[in-house]
């Protein structure tokens, strides 16, 4: 295994996600504060993992498990309900039973260093790739280059109706630069 992010990373539904030594995954629930062990996708088990980068990733709301084989495609894969193949909340800790792995995507990239960063509305994957910002579209299966490398760093944002006063937040501590 060439690399992973750091073990706490990945916060979804409500639980901590992380790999453990077996490269199964343990989920913290944060409310409940139990842990839980989940089946990786199912060729994990069987597969040698060198060169190839793991992570678990949020996309769609959704707990995926993120498996780029080196200079060949990255795969997506995405814990949901058995049946369901578009993005819900999944309560995983309730329904073990019920969950399993369906890869939805299989990008074909020619080098390593795609990086997913969030699912349009059309289902298309916006992705960091060769330092720029792409789209992939599953219908087409093609790969479209939207910004050169200037657009820095993407991180998702999700709206929230949490009144930051309400947290106890006074007010800025910063001020704009005049």
């Amino acid at each position: 295994m060439s690399d992973y992010r750091s073990p706490f990373d990945t916060l979804a539904n409500g639980a901590l996600h992380w790999f453990n030594k077996e490269w199964k995954i343990v989920s913290f629930d944060l409310a409940k504060e139990n842990v839980y062990l989940l089946q990786p996708p199912p060729f994990v088990r069987s597969t040698s993992f060198y060169g190839d980068c793991l992570r678990l990733q949020v996309l769609g709301g959704c707990l995926c498990f993120v498996h780029e084989k080196r200079d060949e495609c990255l795969d997506i894969w995405f814990l949901r309900k058995t049946g369901e193949s578009s993005s819900s909340d999944v309560n995983e800790q309730d329904n073990y039973d019920l969950l399993s792995w369906i890869k939805e995507f299989s990008i074909p990239i020619g080098e390593s260093g795609a990086e997913p960063c969030a699912l349009t509305n059309s289902g298309e994957v916006l992705m960091r790739y060769k330092g720029c910002l792409f789209c992939y579209n599953p219908q087409t299966a093609s790969l479209e280059k939207l910004m050169d490398n200037e657009f820095g760093y993407v991180f998702p944002h999700v709206n929230s109706f949490v009144s930051l006063e309400a947290l106890g937040e006074r007010g800025s501590k910063f001020r704009k630069k005049v």
